[in-house]
């Protein structure tokens, strides 16, 4: 729905956008060819625990359920979701239920929380992570990327080595101050 959103992405990547609300949209107003890879990242705030009246039954919670009606109906090889946290504790078992609405639609799934920080974003930044793989597709041995990044720099029981989490100033702190109007306006 965010026209400066869409606009930025056909600038940069080129025609190709489809512009509805899953809640209202048929699949079917989309290509026939199966996608390879559906990624989805439904409304945090009905989730979130910085709303302080958060409820399981939240309307926009529910398009969780309608982003995997879709992938039954486009049928990815392999899809991908993210939220915050709070999804998973909504309830009880709100993931067992989104677990099944995925194995329903035809994959297998797993999910976990994964923090940004951990693989090189200078943000700590701590999300729950969906992936689902179409059931006809061998699941593979490792769902979920091994971290590259520790608070800390460390070495890991097999050998291994982690950075150190990256800051903001090691990520930016090279870039020159801006000018014009990207300056703050009093200094424009």
């Amino acid at each position: 729905h965010n026209e400066t959103a869409l606009q930025t992405h056909v600038e940069n990547l080129g025609d190709g956008v489809v512009k509805h609300d899953l809640a209202d949209v048929d699949p079917s107003v989309l290509p026939t060819d199966s996608p390879d890879y559906i990624h989805g990242s439904p409304p945090c705030q009905g989730f979130s625990t910085a709303n302080d009246d958060r409820q399981a039954d939240d309307p926009r919670n529910s398009l969780v359920f309608d982003f995997v009606d879709w992938i039954g109906a486009l049928e990815p090889a392999v899809v991908t979701m993210e939220n915050v946290t709070g999804m998973t504790n909504i309830t009880d078992h709100f993931m067992d239920k989104v677990e099944a609405a995925y194995r329903e639609a035809g994959y297998a799934v797993k999910w976990r929380i994964l923090n940004a920080a951990d693989y090189g974003v200078p943000q700590t930044r701590r999300r729950v992570f969906t992936i689902g793989v179409r059931e006809d597709i061998d699941p593979p041995t490792r769902w979920f990327p091994a971290p590259t990044h520790a608070e800390t720099a460390t070495t890991t029981l097999n050998g291994g080595e982690l950075a150190a989490w990256v800051t903001v100033a090691d990520a930016i702190g090279d870039l020159t101050r801006p000018v014009g109007d990207h300056r703050p306006q009093a200094e424009n």
